[in-house]
C-alpha cells in the first residue's frame, strides 16, 4: 500500500471503533439503550457490495490505457446512528466495511500502433485477470438534516454531509495478449500466485442530501438523493511486473448517491429493515506521477490520468430506537 494509508491511520482507527460499537449496541437489550434522554436510533446490518472502478491513461486527447475493475457481492457490515438534536434537526453518522469480494480486472492498451483509438473495443493489447480480489472497502460519513416539510405520515428533510471512501483491489495471474510485429501475435500467461497490479482509490466527498420518509401503519418507506463532488480525489496503481507506481491526483469530480429503505416495526422500539444504495463518481481527468522503481526516476504528467467509481449495495438489519 502506498504511503497515503498512514495519513488516514488515526481516522480509520476511530471509525472502525465507532462501527463496532454501533453493531454491539444494536444487539443489546432495548431497555439498556437509554442515552440520557437523547431521541434517536441505532442500526446494524449485513449485506453485499458490488464495486466497479475505472482507471485511464491519456496522451492529450488520446486514450492509451483503460483498466476496468469489478468486484462482485463482497460481504458487508454497516452501522448507523441517528440522533434527533431538536424538533427539526437530525444528525446521522454511518460506517460500513466490506472484505473478501472477488471479481476481475481488464487492462486494454491502445499503444502498439494497430489501434485507431476510436472506442473502448479498438484495443491492440489486453490483459485479463479473473483472479482479482478486494483487499478492503471502508466508508464513513456524517450528515445533518433539517425538516422542511412534515405531516402525519410524510416527512421531507434536507442538509449537508460528508463521507470518505477508501478501497483497494489486487489482480493476480491472468493472460496478456498484445501486438508486436503483427496484430495480437503474442500471448503471455501468468499463474494465480503472481501479483500483477494493485489499485486503490481514496474519495472524500461533500454533498447536499434530500430525503423523504412515508409511513403506512407499521411500514415506513424512505429514500434519499445525494449530489455533490469528490474533493482531493486520488488513486494509486502499482504494476509489479514492470516495477512502476502511478500516483494520480484527480482532484474535483462530480458525485451522485441514491438510497432506499423499507422498515417494518416489530414493537415500539425495534424494527427490521431492508435497504439498497447506489453511488457514482463520474469519470474525471487529473495529473499523474509515474515512479519507475527499476530506473529510479519519477516523472510528472499533466492531465494524463482519469478515474471513476460506481458501487451498489443491498443489506438487511435491525433498528433500535432510544
Amino acid at each position: 500500500m502506498s504511503g497515503g494509508c498512514n495519513e488516514y491511520q488515526k481516522f480509520w482507527a476511530t471509525t472502525c471503533l465507532f462501527g463496532s460499537l454501533g453493531l454491539s449496541i444494536t444487539a443489546a437489550r432495548a431497555d439498556d439503550l437509554s442515552m440520557g434522554g437523547i431521541d434517536g436510533s441505532i442500526t446494524g446490518s449485513v449485506g453485499f457490495r458490488n464495486i466497479s472502478a475505472g482507471e485511464f491513461a491519456f496522451d492529450e486527447q488520446t486514450m492509451l490505457n483503460r483498466l476496468d475493475w469489478q468486484i462482485h457481492n463482497a460481504p458487508m457490515v454497516k452501522s448507523e446512528v441517528i440522533a434527533n438534536l431538536s424538533k427539526n434537526w437530525t444528525l446521522k453518522a454511518e460506517f460500513s466495511a466490506a472484505f473478501l469480494g472477488e471479481g476481475e480486472e481488464t487492462n486494454r492498451s491502445y499503444t502498439y500502433g494497430f489501434s485507431d483509438h476510436s472506442g473502448p473495443e479498438s484495443w491492440d493489447g489486453k490483459f485479463y485477470s479473473p483472479n482479482t480480489k478486494l483487499d478492503y472497502f471502508l466508508q464513513a460519513g456524517i450528515e445533518a438534516d433539517r425538516t422542511i416539510y412534515e405531516s402525519d405520515d410524510l416527512q421531507i428533510s434536507a442538509g449537508p454531509g460528508f463521507k470518505y471512501t477508501d478501497f483497494q483491489m489486487t489482480a493476480s495471474g491472468g493472460a496478456d495478449i498484445y501486438s508486436t510485429a503483427n496484430f495480437l501475435d503474442t500471448t503471455d500467461l501468468y499463474p494465480d500466485s503472481t501479483k500483477i497490479v494493485r489499485y486503490r482509490q481514496q474519495i472524500p466527498v461533500g454533498f447536499l442530501a434530500l430525503n423523504a420518509e412515508k409511513t403506512l401503519g407499521g411500514l415506513t418507506f424512505s429514500g434519499g438523493l445525494q449530489a455533490g463532488a469528490a474533493v482531493r480525489y486520488r488513486d494509486t496503481d502499482d504494476h509489479f511486473l514492470s516495477d512502476r507506481h502511478f500516483d494520480d491526483d484527480i482532484g474535483f469530480a462530480p458525485y451522485l448517491g441514491l438510497n432506499a429503505k423499507a422498515n417494518y416495526d416489530i414493537n415500539d422500539r425495534t424494527s427490521f429493515f431492508a435497504a439498497a444504495s447506489y453511488e457514482t463518481v463520474l469519470r474525471t481527468r487529473g495529473d499523474t506521477t509515474v515512479v519507475d522503481g527499476g530506473a529510479g526516476t519519477s516523472t510528472d504528467y499533466a492531465n494524463a490520468a482519469g478515474a471513476s467509481m460506481q458501487t451498489w449495495a443491498v443489506s438487511a438489519g435491525v433498528k433500535v430506537r432510544f
